[in-house]
């Protein structure tokens, strides 16, 4: 039975290889491929994943090897969560193409970028916490991995740190401590090793916070770096707490620029600050409305929801990428998917984070009371990283809640699989006697 499934699990992944083949692309992957091209990294993304990428670029140019490899990682962690949940061979089948195929998950898988090589870490973490084994190397390896990726997500693996000495609430210092020392040694990698320039990511979310303070508070709170005509008027007319894209990039119009000048940060971050001591309501009032439109509670846009097509304009932005086969995926599967059955799933609870938060809200509470503490620590990390997303998401983009689709699924199968409930009673996460206090009454 382990061989059969091995070769469908094999299998698999060759087809979501062909599927999407040479893999989808987006402006962060052609930055990303494009920083592998030159060897020289900025930390706006991740800059190992594109020293990575520029090593698997040797083996065949293009998103095509980073396909491969990602889509390689999440389906042997699948297949490890499937193999810990189902003993028969039928059912370990059926558990597999669920996590590999649902719809959000395999859109991502098909999409080349961090947040796919996220899910792919993610994944094995899975597999790890649905093992029953207390590794804390293989979790602290899976974190270090996570937080290269996507810092802002790694979070949610937080409470799997606990799993050697189970789960309690002095644990959760254990593992918030090592959250921090594996950012501060990420960072050490990025910008002493890898020696990238730092770019300040965060100050898109700044800029959008700032911008929905000054449209609630009705008076203008950027930075004074600000391009000039750029006033209480354009705010008006350009905010959205969906994403702050309008806010510093409409063409022709002046902008609160993107900069990587360190005294441009320093004044964004005073006057950031000072916004939100001076009118804590409504910045409280902007970063709900936006979680809001995060778990879809309004209704979306289309292109929010996922991508389906390769940026045609990869090789204007990034003329490096020039000559590599960026093309579009388009075969008569793909074009189904893409053009009849993705349009007909995103209308419905699929593509709505309203609906795992109520799977994961669910589970938790059944968790509790049957006191499975694998499922615990997965809807609490999920928990944790909507925290995150809640203070410091610069856009409602449903790619940010792919870690929480994963969790809902998983705590899923794992709530319907007796024997996968067994392993999550048993594992690290239980409780354990303390020294010395065998044979007390």
């Amino acid at each position: 039975m382990r061989v059969v499934f091995a070769l469908a699990a094999i299998a698999l992944w060759l087809a979501l290889v062909g599927f999407f083949y040479p893999g989808l692309m987006n402006v962060d992957s052609g930055e990303l491929l494009s920083q592998a091209v030159a060897g020289a990294y900025v930390d706006w993304h991740s800059p190992l994943l594109s020293l990575i990428w520029a090593r698997l670029d040797r083996l065949a140019a293009g998103p095509a090897s980073l396909l491969a490899a990602g889509s390689a990682l999440y389906v042997l962690g699948a297949a490890w969560t499937a193999a810990n949940l189902a003993r028969g061979l039928p059912m370990r089948l059926l558990c597999l193409l669920v996590l590999c195929c649902w719809p959000p998950l395999l859109n991502d898988l098909g999409l080349v970028g961090r947040d796919s090589a996220f899910i792919a870490c993610f994944m094995l973490y899975v597999g790890l916490l649905t093992s029953g084994r207390a590794n804390w190397p293989a979790l602290l390896a899976l974190l270090l991995a996570g937080m290269a990726f996507r810092p802002d997500s790694a979070i949610a693996m937080v409470p799997g740190l606990a799993l050697p000495w189970g789960f309690r609430l002095r644990t959760a210092i254990v593992g918030i401590a090592a959250f921090v020392l594996c950012y501060a040694a990420m960072d050490a990698v990025n910008h002493q090793l890898l020696q990238a320039r730092r770019t300040f990511p965060i100050q898109t979310t700044l800029i959008h916070d700032l911008g929905g303070i000054s449209y609630r508070a009705g008076e203008d709170l950027m930075p004074a770096y600000a391009d000039y005509g750029f006033d209480m008027e354009q705010i008006r007319q350009r905010y959205t707490p969906r994403f702050g894209d309008p806010l510093m990039f409409a063409g022709g119009q002046p902008n609160v620029p993107i900069s990587f000048d360190a005294d441009h940060h320093k004044a964004l971050q005073t006057a950031w600050m000072a916004a939100v001591g001076q009118h804590p309501i409504a910045y409280l009032r902007h970063r709900v409305a936006t979680f809001r439109a995060l778990l879809d509670l309004d209704l979306p846009a289309d292109y929010q929801l996922y991508q389906p097509d390769t940026d045609p304009h990869l090789t204007t932005q990034f003329p490096r990428l020039d000559g590599m086969d960026l093309s579009n995926p388009d075969h008569p599967a793909i074009r189904f998917y893409r053009e009849r059955l993705m349009p007909w799933l995103i209308g419905g609870p699929l593509f709505r984070g309203y609906f795992y938060d109520g799977v994961i809200v669910l589970q938790l509470l059944l968790a509790l009371h049957r006191r499975r503490n694998t499922e615990l620590a997965l809807g609490t990390g999920a928990l944790l990283h909507q925290g995150v997303l809640f203070l410091a998401s610069p856009a409602a983009l449903f790619r940010y809640f792919y870690p929480s689709v994963l969790v809902a699924i998983a705590m899923t199968l794992l709530s319907l699989s007796p024997y996968g409930s067994a392993r999550s009673a048993v594992s690290g996460f239980a409780s354990r006697p303390r020294p010395g206090s065998a044979g007390r009454r």
